[in-house]
Formats: C-alpha cells, sequence, structure tokens
C-alpha cells in the first residue's frame, strides 16, 4: 500500500473501506470548505460573499477551489445512503450548510440556518440538472436570492 502500512494495520484503525470513503469524503469536504471560507472571509459584501460560495458549489470558482467533479455530492450521499450511513451524510451536509450560514448571518438575515440548508439542498439538485443541462446563472441568482433574502448578480452566479 502507499502509506507503507500493512492491510492489517489499515483494517485495525478502520472497520471496512465504507469507513475509509466516509472518512476521506469528511476530511475532503473539510478542506474544501476551510478554503472556501477564507476566500469569502475578506470579502465585506454579504451579497458578493454569497455569490463566489455558489460559484464554487457549481463548480464555476477558480479551479483551485472547486470540486472538479460536481456530482461527488450525489455519488456519495447515493453510496453512503444505501448503506444506511445517515450520520455520515450528515456530518458532510453541516459542514456546508455552516458555510452558507456564516455567509447569511454576515449579511444579517432572518432564520439563517434555515436559509442557509435550503439554498445548500437547492444547489445540490442544481448539481443534478447540470449534469444533463446547466442551470443558467439568472435561474441561479433568481433562486438564490429567493431563499436567502439577499439579492445577487446574475452575472456572479
Amino acid at each position: 500500500m502507499e502509506a507503507g502500512l500493512p492491510k492489517s494495520t489499515v483494517h485495525y484503525l478502520v472497520v471496512d473501506t465504507n469507513e475509509l470513503v466516509d472518512l476521506a469524503v469528511q476530511s475532503f469536504i473539510g478542506q474544501l470548505v476551510a478554503q472556501w471560507r477564507s476566500i469569502i472571509e475578506d470579502e465585506v459584501d454579504g451579497g458578493q460573499a454569497l455569490s463566489s460560495l455558489v460559484r464554487m458549489f457549481l463548480g464555476r470558482g477558480p479551479q483551485t477551489v472547486t470540486l472538479k467533479d460536481p456530482s461527488l455530492w450525489s455519488s456519495y450521499t447515493t453510496h453512503a445512503w444505501k448503506r444506511g450511513a445517515d450520520e455520515e451524510i450528515l456530518a458532510c451536509f453541516s459542514m456546508v450548510s455552516q458555510l452558507f450560514e456564516e455567509v447569511l448571518e454576515r449579511h444579517g438575515v432572518s432564520d439563517p440556518a434555515i436559509r442557509a440548508r435550503s439554498i445548500h439542498y437547492y444547489l445540490l439538485g442544481a448539481v443534478q440538472r447540470n449534469v444533463t443541462l446547466p442551470v443558467p446563472s439568472t435561474e441561479v441568482a433568481f433562486a438564490i436570492s429567493s431563499l436567502s433574502g439577499v439579492a445577487i448578480d446574475p452575472d456572479a452566479c
């Protein structure tokens, strides 16, 4: 193995490959969220920060901080859901929703936690649709503005 550990050691640390996948995905998403947070924390305007976050989530942001394959969200969720790994899925969702919540709190919107989850769930659907037909930026901006209460520029999505 690349890590230089025998299989027995790996199996001592994790139950099975599913647990290894869960840990890898959670670690990856944690790192991605940290990168996104560092990018948007300097943006004073709440709408601008929200737009940047939406772009990065949809794979439309700078390539260094964007998922090269945004279908990771649906692929992992399907994989984990089939085996009843609800807590693992929710841990990943929570990291992303929390970041949206932080941006909305900075903008002073009411019910930021509920709005953040709504935005996150909308974007998960948009990722699915993007597989066959990209969601136009104007549609994304309208939906995010409606869900967040923050007017965002369609050209920024």
